[in-house]
């Protein structure tokens, strides 16, 4: 994966240091070989893909757009050794592949997302690519693939008769509830589409507070030095 001919992949990988890391290292490596294809066809490139593990049980991933870097949780939250199925990895990587195009989790997010699992299904079936066996536990098979992770709005379940047969009101419910599900287990902090880069992570939002802060104490101390000056000159 570091070639240069083909910039449109995953150019490094990082894992947790916890038990079995070779293991979570063999997970990356399978999922970004398997997605590379994909990533060329829309030229996405991810300079990062990392292992996290964040205090936030629900949050499975996260795409950092304005450095190219997507994180995935592999691991269960209460489990250091136990590892999500691939299947439902690989999924959770396309979603965050998605985000590098839209934003959002709207409509046009989960057309693309639908698009691009299908490309993925496709590839599988054809033998295309790397194929998806991993040793040990990590074995999977394709039928399971994509049954994991929610599908668009637009989606009940997987069903779109039962989502046409709801009522108007009814549809925009489901919808408004499945994006707030979704929402809550991707952790990419996203802004509208036609911001130039997506909102600040949390670290550089820290920082952003703290300054905030550090200058609300500065303008404080100036006033009252200012006061305690303007004092003097008058009774002192």
């Amino acid at each position: 994966m570091n070639s240069f001919k083909d910039p449109h992949k995953v150019w490094k990988i990082t894992t947790l240091k916890k038990i079995n890391q070779e293991e979570a290292k063999q997970i990356l490596h399978k999922v970004a070989k398997l997605v590379q294809p994909i990533m060329a066809k829309h030229k996405w490139r991810v300079m990062l893909l990392a292992e996290y593990h964040p205090r936030n049980p629900a949050i499975q991933g996260e795409n950092v757009r304005e450095i190219l870097e997507i994180k995935l949780r592999l691991r269960r939250p209460n489990s250091d050794i136990d590892f999500f199925p691939i299947v439902q990895i690989l999924d959770n990587m396309l979603h965050q592949l998605c985000h590098y195009a839209h934003s959002n989790h709207d409509d046009d997010f989960y057309d693309l997302l639908d698009r691009v699992r299908k490309e993925c299904n496709e590839m599988l079936v054809k033998g295309q690519g790397d194929k998806l066996e991993l040793p040990g536990r990590f074995n999977s098979r394709l039928p399971a693939l994509f049954t994991f992770i929610p599908s668009g709005p637009k989606h009940l379940g997987g069903n779109s008769t039962a989502m046409k047969s709801l009522r108007p009101r009814e549809a925009a419910a489901m919808a408004a509830e499945r994006r707030l599900r979704i929402d809550l287990w991707c952790g990419t902090k996203y802004v509208s589409d036609s911001s130039v880069q997506s909102a600040p992570n949390a670290s550089s939002q820290l920082l952003l507070d703290r300054s905030k802060l550090v200058l609300k104490v500065l303008v404080w101390v100036l006033f009252y030095k200012l006061i305690w000056e303007f004092y003097k000159y008058l009774f002192l």
